[in-house]
């Protein structure tokens, strides 16, 4: 799924008219069932150097870490690894990303 991930996010950027070269604000989204878990997950994605929100979000909680880096360089590989784990680990879901438009 991680390169593939990276794949895919690339290739949005790109196809939306962005510059992949240039830092982009990022948004990635993992939903958790527990807040107790939601706080946890919060607090190692910023030990990680991202800055996080905490959320409800219907029956769930929302974690949403922010953070600036050049898509290119960002490693999204490992990126969703990291999200993909932290929410295995509490019963939740990386639920995607959002990032804003860098022109070309």
């Amino acid at each position: 799924m991680s390169k593939t991930f990276e794949e895919e996010v690339l290739k949005t950027l790109r196809a939306n008219g962005s510059d992949v070269t240039k830092a982009h604000e990022f948004e990635f989204y993992v939903n958790v069932p527990e807040r107790r878990n939601a706080v946890l997950v919060a607090d190692k994605i910023k030990e990680s150097g991202y800055n996080t929100e905490l959320s409800r979000s219907g029956r769930h909680w929302l974690v949403v870490a922010k953070k600036s880096f050049v898509p290119v360089k960002g490693h999204l590989a490992d990126q969703a690894r990291f999200f993909g784990e932290l929410a295995a680990a509490v019963h939740g879901d990386f639920d995607g990303w959002e990032a804003k438009i860098v022109d070309l």
